[in-house]
């Protein structure tokens, strides 16, 4: 008995510490953050954003509104972790700026492991220590 409980357990944090290809029909749809910032991801992997920060970590460097592509992605390093990768490449003629690209982490509920949710989109504005992150709730 000892024995199954001991696999049981093992299960269970290795499958809580792995961390599952997102689905993409969780990840398409409507994002808004906090301070009205749009992300709309289609199905054909166009993106749309409106009021998006051009500097996360400096806010008035401005927004812009625009069209582009993206990718669901698997980045590997001191761990691994799916995000998205967005380019937008049609950017309204008021900003200087005719690119912008970012990757915007995937945040689960829980452990992160098989069954979790997808929670929010976020990219680190500051230190992640102090979880100083600009985040994106779906609609």
């Amino acid at each position: 008995m000892k024995r199954l409980i001991s696999y049981i357990l093992i299960f269970a944090v290795l499958t809580n510490c792995s961390h599952p290809k997102p689905d993409t029909k969780d990840i398409i749809g409507t994002w808004v953050s906090f301070d009205g910032a749009k992300i709309i991801l289609k199905e054909n992997n166009e993106a749309i954003v409106s009021k998006f920060p051009l500097d996360f970590e400096n806010e008035s460097q401005g927004v812009i509104n625009g069209k582009g592509r993206w990718a669901l992605e698997k980045r590997s390093g001191t761990a691994s972790f799916w995000g998205i990768d967005i380019l937008i490449t049609d950017i309204d003629s008021k900003s200087t700026k005719k690119t912008t690209r970012d990757f915007l982490l995937i945040s689960r509920s829980g452990l992160g492991g098989i069954g979790s949710e997808i929670t929010s989109l976020f990219i680190w504005k500051g230190d992640p220590d102090v979880d100083d992150r600009y985040e994106f709730k779906k609609q």
